[in-house]
């Protein structure tokens, strides 16, 4: 008996994660990215192949039935990466030592999407993240895997960035303005 309320309460519990909405990071309850025919075969330019950028956006994209090719010449979407920086800055310094205690990670990709013969369908966008951490010099190796790890959450995030604002291109498509 005690077994079957313990099943019955598992159960429970599922649906009721469930319901709220209630998903792992990383995870995509709703499926992958609608994207507009237009761009189910593109072309990424400006970013080299095997960059961690470029790893994540060919996997997402992928993930969206969106196939990657290696020439614009079968592409019919041409992705330009215009600019993909990631800085540093010192944010506060110890009065004491003079030592950095805090830094501020900073990632931005600027990007436009055309077709093969330069329309734009994508107009330029910006994505842009914003991290601090801590620095401790007592645990200088800590705090460099965790910048490291700040890192690739931050190229993953940006890859959901751009993710949605092509999506959102593609609602737009879908939706047309009727005030004409």
């Amino acid at each position: 008996m005690q077994n079957k309320l313990s099943l019955l309460f598992l159960f429970l519990l599922t649906i009721m994660l469930a319901g709220c909405g209630f998903h792992l990071r990383g995870s995509n309850i709703h499926g992958a990215a609608t994207l507009s025919p237009e761009l189910k075969i593109m072309f990424i330019d400006g970013v080299r192949r095997n960059s961690a950028l470029m790893t994540a956006l060919r996997a997402d994209l992928t993930a969206s039935d969106v196939q990657v090719v290696d020439s614009s010449d079968d592409a019919t979407a041409i992705m330009r990466i215009l600019s993909n920086n990631f800085n540093r800055r010192t944010l506060s310094v110890s009065s004491a030592s003079g030592k950095v205690r805090e830094f501020e990670l900073h990632y931005e990709v600027t990007f436009v999407v055309n077709n093969k013969e330069g329309d734009i369908l994508v107009p330029t966008q910006r994505a842009r993240l914003v991290r601090d951490f801590t620095f401790d010099e007592t645990r200088v190796l800590g705090k460099d895997s965790e910048e490291s790890i700040l890192r690739k959450e931050m190229e993953q995030d940006i890859v959901q960035q751009i993710l949605i604002r092509l999506q959102a291109h593609a609602r737009k498509i879908e939706t047309p303005d009727i005030a004409s």
